[in-house]
This record gives C-alpha cells, sequence and structure tokens, in this order.
C-alpha cells in the first residue's frame, strides 16, 4: 500500500456575514461563517495543522477576544489586540488534524460596555497536510 503525505495551505473568501458586532459586556457576536463541506479545491483528505484568522478591528476595544470554531466541535481563543489589523495564529488548532473540509466560524467578545466595534472582512487561512493520492482512481 502506497502512503506519502503532502503539505498545502487554502485561503477562505471572505467570511459571511462580511461584518459582525459585539453587543458589549462580554457578550459575544454573532458568528461570521465559511462552509468548506464540499469545496472541490480543498483534498478530501486534509487535515488541519494551522490556522490563521485575519481581519479589520473597527474602533478596537480593550479586553476583547476573538474565537474560531471548527462545525461547533473544536474552538480556540485568542485575545485581540488594540491594532485595527487582525492576524492571529490559533494555537488550539495547531496538529489538530481535524478535517479543512468543515462549517468554520469566528466570533468575537468585548467586556467594554461600548458596541461601536465591529470586526470585519475576516478569512482563515489553513496550513494542512493531506494524502498525496487522494482522488487518485486507481487507490
Amino acid at each position: 500500500l502506497l502512503s506519502a503525505t503532502t503539505n498545502g495551505t487554502f485561503t477562505t473568501p471572505i467570511l459571511n456575514p462580511r461584518a459582525v458586532s459585539s453587543p458589549g459586556s462580554g457578550r459575544w457576536s454573532p458568528f461570521a461563517t465559511v462552509d468548506l463541506s464540499n469545496n472541490p479545491n480543498i483534498p478530501r483528505t486534509a487535515r488541519v495543522t494551522a490556522v490563521t484568522v485575519r481581519g479589520t478591528f473597527r474602533n478596537p476595544l480593550g479586553n476583547s477576544r476573538i474565537e474560531v470554531q471548527a462545525a461547533g466541535r473544536l474552538r480556540d481563543e485568542q485575545t485581540l489586540s488594540s491594532l485595527s489589523n487582525i492576524n492571529r495564529t490559533m494555537t488550539g488548532f495547531r496538529d489538530s488534524f481535524i478535517p479543512v473540509r468543515n462549517l468554520w466560524g469566528v466570533s468575537y467578545v468585548t467586556l467594554a460596555t461600548s458596541s461601536a466595534s465591529s470586526i470585519e472582512n475576516l478569512t482563515l487561512d489553513f496550513r494542512f497536510v493531506h494524502d498525496t493520492f487522494d482522488g487518485f482512481p486507481w487507490f
């Protein structure tokens, strides 16, 4: 039996909706989501080795956190800085080997009472491993 793995990358389109706002006071925003379950550009056997979330934090407030979730099963939270550019590698997904082909969501929370902030134009960058022979009909 032949077996080999290859590394790959995939960047999602902008998540839907394009912007979500936190109600403030410790309540989480709605999720911005992307469904990669049947994406033909991702090998069926692709398993996550790293996830990075990128986007824009409008009117950033202190005491904010961002969460990435895979199909409601596995989630990771990171502190958001007060910078307007979001670029966070979600360490909880490192070498998790969960399928990239999943429903993915991003949400955030701020402890500030103001709800004037939002996160916008979010994308997810995946690094993954997959079976080199995935998709070949003779295997």
